[in-house]
């Protein structure tokens, strides 16, 4: 069975990582994940209550990509 995510940085500042992220670029599960600085852990969906897998995803990558290049990545897209 294929997965795919995608997200795409919206904004970087000195407290969190911001991604646009969803399953499809214009689904209804469409959001914005907030991924805190001091605790990338803690990650959260902007009005959500939920932690949905496909944004437990692209925060993974984003923080993989991020260990590698030392920045926010772009895309953190994922597809399998």
């Amino acid at each position: 069975m294929a997965a795919q995510a995608f997200g795409l940085l919206v904004s970087v500042d000195e407290g969190a990582a911001r991604y646009d992220v969803g399953v499809t670029e214009d689904g209804p599960e469409r959001g914005i994940v907030i991924i805190p600085m001091a605790d990338p852990e803690a990650w959260r969906m902007e009005g959500r209550e939920d932690r949905p897998h496909f944004a437990a995803t692209i925060v993974g990558r984003a923080l993989h990509l991020r260990s590698t290049t030392g920045e926010w990545p772009e895309n953190a897209s994922y597809q399998s």
